[in-house]
């Protein structure tokens, strides 16, 4: 084996910042991917941990629903407050610094329209 690739590390137990550093030394490429912030904006799981032993970090960024800006959050729409919720656009956004709102609670919730369905039909989205 050259390479592993492991996604939602974040999921994952502590044991695999162990496990990657166990591969990488015996000279296997491992590639690491997972969400370094949890739905309250702090640190998620062992990323952390993964993201200091790293020898390189790329970090992308999704497009914000609110502003169409570069966002590094997750925004949760529900009411669920386990760490955890499984599940898809219904619950999630990507926001951006700005429009992320650790605090956010659907009662109190500002309608907000998405860039990407505020944008007109067959324009590109900002």
């Amino acid at each position: 084996t050259r390479v592993v690739g492991i996604d939602e590390a974040q999921f994952f137990e502590s044991s695999i910042t162990e496990v990657c550093e166990r591969l990488a030394n015996r000279g296997v490429r491992v590639i690491v991917a997972g969400l370094d912030q949890d739905y309250l904006g702090q640190p998620f799981g062992s990323m952390p941990q993964l993201l200091a032993i790293a020898d390189s970090v790329s970090k992308n960024h999704a497009v914000c629903m609110v502003c169409g800006g570069p966002a590094t959050k997750s925004q949760r729409i529900t009411t669920q407050e386990d760490q955890v919720v499984v599940a898809a656009g219904e619950t999630y956004e990507a926001r951006c610094r700005s429009c992320f709102d650790p605090d956010f609670t659907v009662q109190n919730a500002q309608p907000k329209s998405p860039v990407s369905k505020s944008a007109a039909p067959n324009s590109p989205i900002p």
